[in-house]
């Protein structure tokens, strides 16, 4: 437990920190930008980021499960990624390029050389998820932080460099973008070069091991992503550029709500690996605990301010994304629980849990979003958002609920030695923890 505690404080401060870069950043975003300029923005960096996540179909969760519970070399696996990420990545590259006139007809507000532009960051995007989660898997989360905060570091200081210098305001925001992901996965890659020696000499049952594992994780994957940004696309087609501006900063805010299970999940997915399965459970309740009433604090926290926050940090013109952020606050909640069972349910090598309940979230998210966001706007949206995310946490409680030591009062309800954990946190007793 106190290794557990130190890399997840160790994550949610890295977390902590990433969020006020990536806060700065959206700020930066929105006041440079304006709604239809951030807008336009989302829609860019969208398209690549979806692509991320099909083409690595599942390989970063594999990565991270093989090299923890140590069933793949560490070795096999780096050398696995490097010569993954280039044929990969080049193929997505390709495809998004052939697909754009497509793209440009549906969403005819985003410019053409920028997105194509922004298509080349797959191939860095996939690199740097292939490298960070062999990172976790090796329980080594000070580079799996660093290469974190480098990615938005990178992001802030080219945006402001090319703002600054040239004026590009849209054009400086889509190379940032790529350079923070190109840095980013060219430091990590570098530094685990040191550490690991690559092993290139593979058989067919290592390619069959990883494929059969991330074949499986990777519906669940892609379903779980289209469950957070398939809106974007739907508020864009049916509102425009500027509601997914007003949108995207809604979304930015309640994300920053979820580092903290964010964090907790990335920390646990190797750290169940060693426990047996009454271990995994116990250590679960009491997780799900402690993110639940966290979460909850920090909603109730930020509806308090959420008006004057936006108004005074991203504008006025930017106000009606209060109406979406509290349409997210139930989602935030249940998501944030969700995130902590996949984590425990990747551990017990049951992907395929995660799979259907992400399909039955996505598919609750699509007829929703459908029937609101024609009628009640990016509001709309945001509700469908939480419902989907409320129907993903019910189901992942519905299946662990079945194992006998499991019970809603262990996964809600703190006990005394909560607050004990909590009172010798406060006073930073690490040796009681």
């Amino acid at each position: 437990m106190k290794k557990l505690v130190h890399n997840s404080l160790l994550t949610f401060g890295t977390r902590l920190l990433m969020f006020g870069l990536q806060g700065l950043n959206g700020l930066l975003l929105a006041r440079l930008l304006g709604p239809g300029g951030r807008g336009q923005y989302a829609l860019i960096v969208l398209v690549p980021s979806v692509a991320t996540v099909f083409f690595n179909f599942g390989v970063s969760t594999a990565n991270a499960y093989f090299v923890s519970t140590g069933r793949v070399s560490a070795q096999k696996i780096l050398g696995m990624a490097l010569i993954l990420a280039p044929v990969l990545g080049g193929a997505a590259v390709v495809a998004l390029n052939l697909l754009a006139p497509l793209y440009w007809k549906l969403y005819p507000d985003v410019p053409h050389g920028l997105f194509r532009l922004g298509t080349a960051a797959v191939f860095f995007m996939l690199t740097f998820n292939y490298i960070i989660t062999i990172f976790q898997g090796k329980n080594n989360f000070r580079w799996f932080n660093g290469m974190n905060i480098l990615n938005p570091a990178t992001f802030f200081l080219i945006f402001v460099g090319l703002s600054v210098l040239f004026h590009l305001k849209l054009t400086a925001a889509v190379w940032a973008f790529l350079s923070g992901f190109a840095l980013s996965a060219v430091v990590g890659a570098a530094v685990l070069r040191r550490e690991i020696r690559p092993d290139f000499h593979f058989r067919r049952s290592d390619w069959g091991r990883l494929f059969s594992f991330s074949s499986q994780a990777a519906v669940a994957e892609m379903v779980t992503f289209l469950n957070y940004r398939f809106d974007m696309f739907l508020v864009g087609y049916f509102l425009g550029a500027k509601a997914v501006g007003l949108y995207a900063v809604a979304v930015l805010i309640a994300e920053t709500l979820w580092y903290l299970s964010s964090s907790v999940g990335n920390v646990l997915l190797p750290s169940f690996g060693p426990l047996v399965p009454e271990e995994r459970l116990a250590l679960l309740q009491k997780v799900l605990r402690h993110i639940f009433w966290i979460s909850v604090f920090m909603v109730l926290i930020l509806f308090l301010i959420d008006r004057p926050f936006i108004g005074m940090l991203f504008g006025r013109s930017f106000l009606p994304s209060v109406s979406a952020l509290r349409g997210l606050y139930l989602g935030v909640v249940a998501l944030s629980l969700a995130k902590i069972i996949s984590s425990y349910l990747l551990a017990e090598g049951k992907p395929n849990v995660t799979k259907n309940v992400a399909l039955a979230g996505f598919a609750t998210n699509v007829v929703l979003n459908l029937w609101w966001i024609p009628m009640i706007g990016i509001l709309g949206a945001a509700l469908a958002s939480s419902a989907a995310y409320f129907v993903m946490a019910l189901l992942d409680f519905l299946y662990v609920a079945r194992e006998k030591s499991f019970t809603f009062r262990g996964a809600f309800l703190p006990t005394r030695a909560d607050w004990r954990f909590y009172l010798n946190l406060a006073r930073w007793e690490k040796n009681k923890f």
